[in-house]
């Protein structure tokens, strides 16, 4: 995993020094003021390990990460002048996590309480953008900030097998809730246009581009732990990050629909 992050670092610095010269791109833009794009994207926990640093610390837990999956989006976007686009971005964002370990339940007592864990994060951010261009030879660059909400939904759910009779530490549903944050997306990209010479092509171009998310999810995770856990540690207590960063990679497609759909 460590190796993806870097990759997709790479990207994404890899994508603010593209250089080149200006192209007839530039001028056919305002031709498709109003485009749909659709993407597969993957994006991964960067940054802060949230909550899963206490999870291991105090818990005992083996995971530090989430799995990460790929997943759709897409973006109704217009151009606003020859340099600036606005659009609107959603996308789907699944982590899951699965755990399973032992863990003395008292120092030197010789007994173990053994742990299943399973998490499921489902992320769907709602942005709108603002994009900069920039022309090249044969395709156009872009880099944009946005900012909208993120609806999210955490489940973790945890089976404790322990020895003892009416161990207070039973799991259960720990965490179970759905909710919307504040969310800030940072992007830069490259679109190549399947030919310039053609500006009203209905399937306009083909894109990559690099996104970083800043989801402003800070719930107080292990509340429902509290009367399991005696006494209740103070790392435990208060607001914990649930995958606040990630950075993430789209591959997609862009459509002119404003000829070829609302000016039929």
């Amino acid at each position: 995993m460590n190796f993806s992050k870097y990759l997709l670092l790479f990207i994404f610095l890899l994508l603010n020094l593209v250089s080149g010269n200006k192209s007839m791109c530039e001028e056919n833009i305002l031709n498709n003021r109003l485009t749909l794009s659709v993407f597969l994207g993957s994006n991964i926990p960067i940054l802060s390990s949230g909550f899963l640093k206490e999870y291991k610390s105090q818990l005992g837990g083996t995971k530090d990460e989430f799995q990460t999956y790929w997943g759709i989006g897409g973006a109704l976007g217009y151009q606003l002048n020859k340099n600036i686009r606005v659009s609107l971005n959603t996308e789907y964002i699944l982590n899951t996590l699965q755990d399973n370990f032992i863990k003395e339940i008292t120092k030197n007592s010789g007994q173990w309480r053994s742990y299943q864990e399973d998490m499921e994060l489902s992320t769907i951010p709602i942005i709108i953008s603002v994009q900069k261009y920039l022309f090249f030879e044969k395709y156009k660059s872009y880099f944009g900030i946005g900012a909208g909400a993120s609806y999210s939904s955490f489940k973790w759910s945890e089976s404790v097998t322990s020895p003892l009779h009416n161990d207070k530490r039973i799991g259960g549903t720990i965490y179970n809730t759905v909710n919307f944050y504040p969310t800030i997306r940072a992007e830069a990209g490259i679109d190549l246009d399947w030919d310039v010479d053609r500006p009203n092509v209905f399937m306009k171009s083909v894109s990559i581009s690099a996104v970083f998310y800043y989801v402003i999810r800070y719930p107080k995770v292990y509340k429902n732990l509290e009367s399991q856990i005696v006494p209740f540690p103070d790392d435990l207590k208060g607001r914990k990050g649930v995958v606040p960063f990630m950075i993430g990679v789209n591959l997609g497609l862009t459509f002119n629909i404003e000829k070829y759909v609302i000016n039929q």
